[in-house]
This record gives C-alpha cells, structure tokens and sequence, in this order.
C-alpha cells in the first residue's frame, strides 16, 4: 500500500511539474487548462501527504508561530467576527450572482455568470468531497498537540478540515470575477486585479490561521483548488473573449 501511495504521489508531483512547464510554454485556452491540471495535481499530492511528517512539522510549527503573534483579545474577537461574515455560505453565493449578473450584463453575454456562480459552486462542492474523503489520522492529530499549545479539545475539528472553504471560496469568486474584468484590457490592468485577488486570497487565508480554523495545509489546499477552477474558467472564457472584446472596451 505504502509503495502504490509513493508511486502515485510521484506521478502526480512529476504530472504537475510537467504541466505547470507546458502552461508556460503553450499559452492561451489550452496553456490555461494544463495550468488548471497542474494545480489539481499539487492540490492531490497534498491530500494524500495529510498525515505526512513534514506536512504535520509544517503544520505544528506556523500553529505555534501564529498563537505567539495574536495580539490582542479585542484584535483577536475582530477577526473572528470578520472570519464569519465572509465565510457563510448565504454571503459568497450572492457576491457571486450579483457579480457574475453584473459581468454578464456588462459583456452582453450569459457566460460571465455561468462561470462566477459556476466556480464558486463548483468550488464549494469539490471542498466538501475533499473534506469527507480526507481524514487526518488521530496519531497525526496527536502529534500536533506535542510539546506546543494546541488545543486539544478542539482537535477532532482538523480531522476533515482540508481543504479550507473560506479560501476556496475567496479564490473561486475573487479569481473569476477578476479573470471576467480584465478580458480585452491592457497589461498593467490584468497586473493589477491578478495582485488585488492574491492579496485578498492571503488575507483570507492568515485570517483562517489567525482566528485557528485552519492548518497551514487546509489554506494551501484551498488555495490550489481555488486555483484550479479559476484556470478552468479562464481558459473557457478566452475562447469567447475574442468575440467580445469590442464591445467591452470603453470608449
């Protein structure tokens, strides 16, 4: 068992290494779906290492390097009220009609919505197969707890945790609405809502740490399915942006 999981691991990192190589070199509609694949593939490596000892090390060391940074209890309630207004599920599903109708009317075109509200509830589900079928072991578990503060009493809570649905989400609908936006514009344009949607996606993700929803694996997991349907999205929309490119420029 052990030397299948190794095998496919291997395939998996050398898949992605490969893929990540081609996105780069090809470009366009298909770069962007070998760039989705890529992550996919990182997104599976991570859920099969879980219970690995350096993921685990990984984990334990930036919990315990976040409990020593957490400032103050009125800083720390903050967060925590800021973490669950924009995890709820009710919020992200009407940021993304709302948005991807907007979109949509904008370009004169279905499609816009069909891939915001599409991602986000792709996303939303993917998460929640990867929850139930990834488990943290309870003597990986246990070892978090090791010789730091973990808190104990809460540890069956990180048993399916990965990935985390708060940066999936952030990703998901930030990426599209951005990858939506910025058809047909200029460079810096696309620059600048791609550092807009990564600073937002890292605030998300520290806050997940901060208020310790999450391990540090979940918010990498949800990074790379976020990333994953993102690429997807883009590549579908560069297909039909070409068609409508003139019509969104402004005057």
């Amino acid at each position: 068992m052990i030397a299948i999981n190794v095998i496919v691991e291997t395939a998996l990192v050398v898949a992605a290494a490969v893929l990540f190589a081609a996105a780069l070199r090809r470009g366009g509609p298909a770069g962007r779906m070998m760039l989705s694949a890529g992550h996919l593939s990182v997104l599976m490596v991570l859920a099969l290492q879980i219970n690995s000892v350096w993921l685990t090390d990984l984990d334990t060391w930036v919990w315990n390097w976040v409990d020593a940074h957490r400032g103050s209890r009125g800083l720390r309630e903050l967060a925590g009220h800021t973490f669950n207004f924009i995890g709820k599920p009710f919020h992200v599903a009407i940021a993304g009609v709302v948005s991807g109708t907007l979109l949509a009317w904008r370009a004169r075109s279905p499609l816009r919505a069909v891939v915001v509200i599409g991602a986000v509830g792709i996303g939303a589900i993917v998460e929640q197969i990867l929850k139930a079928v990834v488990t943290r072991s309870p003597d990986n578990l246990a070892k978090l707890g090791e010789g730091s503060p973990f808190d104990m009493a809460r540890v069956a809570e990180f048993a399916h945790s990965y990935p985390s649905g708060h940066v999936t989400g952030a990703a998901t609908l930030l990426g599209t609405i951005a990858v939506c936006a910025s058809v047909g514009r200029s460079r810096r344009v696309r620059t600048t809502w791609a550092a807009v949607v990564v600073l937002a996606v890292l605030f998300v993700a520290a806050l997940a740490l901060y208020v310790r929803a999450h391990l540090f694996g979940d918010v990498v997991g949800g990074m790379f399915l976020g990333a994953t349907i993102v690429a997807a999205g883009s590549a579908l929309i560069s297909r039909s942006g070409a068609a409508s490119v003139g019509r969104e420029r402004l005057p």
